[in-house]
């Protein structure tokens, strides 16, 4: 019989000290590859010790534990401990079903065997999985609970992400999109769609002509935000039918010349459906040599312009899923007095929120993609509520992106305090400034962001409650507009 064993571990300066006694057999150890871990960690993944509520106990031995609080897809929360004082990463996961701590954190990190790779649909290219490990491209499916011991006895899914690493003349880009391949498919294919979503933010296209099948041309014109076109052909040259399109893709009207003089390069999207009907798109692009695609990095931003055009393929597809919220008010104030009074925190604070709330405690203002909004409430009945916003587009004085939701003192993601129901953790949120005459019309554009079927549903049917608090939030601002007319 196997007997139990104290573990003993803790943070980085020594103030949080942590023990718990269980089997070793009875530990889940894995790596977790997703982007909360990487982003958490500096690294590409986390080594996780989870150990199983009928395994042991986790006990705080001496220190305080800070947590935050990130989006879950099995919990709708994942709660994750650190040290208050160093901010070292302790646990995660924790549920009734159990607690993980980090292996790094342990005194004896030797003891960490990984079972499993998890999450393996956010790992990077340049982060190769072990060999011989079953494969997940999340958890294992286990719908019952969220209870990442699964991973000791579910049957794996076909691996996942396992791609070759881009050579020194590729570029590699992936992103999981929670939409079934089908709509992914079309999203890319069909002309009327790709135009609103193809390239990096600030950019439009228009098309020329789009012959979608093989031996056919996409000729477009790409519009940068700072007025620059860009023109494209590319020429179709592989079509699998929801599994892979590939292209060869220049700037010039000569596609074959251009190939010719090493002006152009071959690109292949692939389409994989992944756990839950999710879809990961991924675009390998390959370049006649290194110094080709070391042009295109250094010069046009081709990674991060990659990646902005996938999160706007994702934004994209969320929309089509589900019908937008949308509210529109106009208002009698230029639009550069309605900006003003919108992004200006000494303002903003002052009108935003629905009617009858107390005025927001205003904890952070970061105008800008990638800066956050982070705010709290107070309702009528005293309750406290916490919300943020992390900004993806600004585009002064006609637009602004955000991606909405509840949250807590400390920023993180929380679910829907008032909701039994299950609500998007994030809202895409979109608003537009349009002017005419003097007068200046807001319309706020909502639609569920990385949701599921019975959050969208929830989201639709909460419809007459968004319309009372937008609707409240604008008659605030209009009144706001009437006593400071010149901010």
């Amino acid at each position: 019989m196997t007997t139990k064993q104290t573990f003993s571990g803790g943070c980085c300066c020594g103030a949080v000290r942590y023990e718990f006694t269980a089997q070793r057999d009875e530990l889940v150890m894995f790596k977790c590859h997703c982007r909360d871990c990487q982003r958490l960690s500096g690294g590409p993944y986390t080594p996780v010790v989870y150990i199983p509520a009928t395994a042991g106990r986790l006990k705080i031995v001496c220190g305080q534990v800070k947590h935050h609080f990130t989006p879950s897809e099995m919990a709708g929360q994942h709660k994750r401990g650190f040290c208050a004082d160093c901010g070292s990463r302790l646990t995660g996961g924790e549920s009734a079903h159990g607690v993980a701590v980090t292996a790094s954190s342990l005194d004896d990190p030797t003891v960490f065997r990984p079972v499993a790779e998890a999450w393996l649909c956010d790992a990077q290219p340049w982060d190769p999985p072990l060999p011989g490990l079953p494969r997940f491209d999340k958890y294992a499916p286990h719908k019952s609970a969220p209870d990442p011991s699964s991973l000791n006895h579910s049957k794996p899914l076909h691996a996942m992400n396992t791609q070759q690493p881009p050579a020194d003349n590729e570029i590699l880009l992936s992103r999981v999109l929670h939409a079934p391949r089908e709509l992914v498919w079309e999203a890319w294919t069909n002309p009327k769609h790709v135009v609103n979503w193809w390239g990096p933010r600030g950019f439009t296209n228009t098309t020329k002509r789009h012959e979608f099948r093989v031996g056919g041309y996409w000729e477009h014109i790409m519009h940068g935000p700072d007025g620059t076109n860009y023109p494209n052909k590319a020429k179709f040259l592989e079509i699998v039918p929801l599994e892979r399109i590939t292209f060869l893709l220049g700037g010039g009207s000569d596609l074959e010349a251009d190939e010719r003089r090493g002006a152009t390069f071959r690109a292949t999207w692939t389409f994989e459906t992944v756990e839950d009907n999710n879809t990961r798109l991924t675009g390998r692009m390959v370049f006649p040599s290194k110094e080709a695609r070391d042009r295109v990095v250094r010069d046009f931003g081709a990674i991060e312009g990659g990646k902005q055009t996938l999160e706007r393929a994702a934004e994209y597809v969320a929309g089509l899923q589900t019908e937008p919220f949308v509210i529109s008010r106009e208002f009698a104030a230029p639009r550069d007095l309605v900006w003003r009074v919108w992004t200006d925190p000494e303002h903003f604070k002052h009108w935003f929120g629905p009617k009858g709330f107390k005025p927001m405690n205003l904890a952070k203002m970061d105008l800008r993609p990638g800066g956050m909004l982070h705010y709290s409430m107070e309702t009528p009945d005293g309750k406290v509520m916490w919300g943020r916003a992390v900004y993806r587009e600004i585009v002064p004085p006609t637009r602004i992106a955000w991606l909405n939701s509840f949250s807590d003192a400390q920023g993180g993601i929380t679910p829907h305090p008032f909701s039994k129901d299950p609500w998007p953790l994030q809202l895409l949120t979109v608003v537009t400034f349009a002017e005419k005459a003097g007068k200046t019309t807001v319309t706020v554009t909502w639609v569920p962001f990385d949701s599921t079927a019975a959050e969208r549903a929830t989201f639709h049917a909460g419809r007459g409650s968004m319309t009372m608090g937008w609707t409240g939030t604008f008659d605030q601002l209009a009144a706001y507009l009437v006593s400071h007319p010149q901010p």
